[in-house]
């Protein structure tokens, strides 16, 4: 599966390397005013695998557009991951509309190297060994596909009977989130709380309700732990 890395390096320019990812490819932007940029990045980058796009004017929003601009070129890829890696919440609407759009393709901002790994880590894996398949073992060599082991992995997370959650929101997200393929859907508790607010950008929602959210999701047992801080969903 193809995957398109943006990086607002305007907004990350404590980047030093990035990693090398099967069917990737980086577009890095750099801002009018940055003048410097590490060698070992500038080393790393050197391939086919890389862009280096610079915005000559400073205005407003300039980079941002250039960012957009990159994600509509590849809009015939339907089957493309795009990731925009910047801390920059102004994106957030802009993904939010594409992500809602019928047959939309995916976008996704990450806003750390960790998160970016922990998304792209599993993004061509399929669906069993992303949720660990028999035989696999753990760090501690525990083998995780035994049915005491797997047991442990699939535990839904229990619910306080005080929680409320708003059924009319929590149907829009599972219905969003099931229209994603599994490997692109987010891999954490922390990237899925993201995706939410994404999703609802201009709705004010809260932390409580993408939470309560999230919480529905594990009592149903749509989405259960998984190795680590990963996650794994049911259908």
């Amino acid at each position: 599966m193809k995957k398109y890395i943006y990086v607002d390096y305007e907004n990350m320019s404590n980047l030093k390397d990035f990693p090398r990812i099967p069917d990737g490819k980086y577009f890095f932007f750099i801002g009018a005013k940055q003048s410097t940029i590490p060698k070992s990045l500038v080393f790393a980058s050197n391939s086919t695998q890389t862009q280096w796009i610079e915005i000559a004017s400073s205005g407003k929003n300039a980079l941002d557009f250039h960012i957009a601009y990159q994600i509509a070129k590849h809009d015939d890829e339907k089957n493309a991951l795009h990731y925009i890696l910047s801390k920059d919440k102004g994106f957030d609407p802009l993904i939010s509309s594409i992500n809602k759009q019928k047959n939309a393709k995916i976008v996704r901002r990450i806003v750390s190297l960790d998160d970016f790994l922990m998304e792209l880590g599993d993004a061509d894996m399929s669906d069993n060994a992303t949720a660990g398949s028999a035989g696999a073992l753990s760090a501690s060599g525990q083998n995780e596909g035994s049915s005491d082991n797997a047991a442990k992995k699939t535990k839904k997370r229990p619910a306080s009977p005080r929680e409320r959650y708003d059924k009319e929101k929590f149907d829009r997200v599972l219905k969003n989130l099931t229209g994603i393929a599994k490997s692109a859907r987010p891999k954490s508790e922390k990237t899925l709380k993201s995706h939410i607010l994404t999703f609802a950008t201009g709705e004010n929602w809260t932390d409580s309700d993408v939470q309560a959210i999230v919480n529905e999701l594990y009592r149903e047992g749509i989405i259960s732990k998984g190795a680590g801080s990963r996650i794994s969903y049911s259908k």
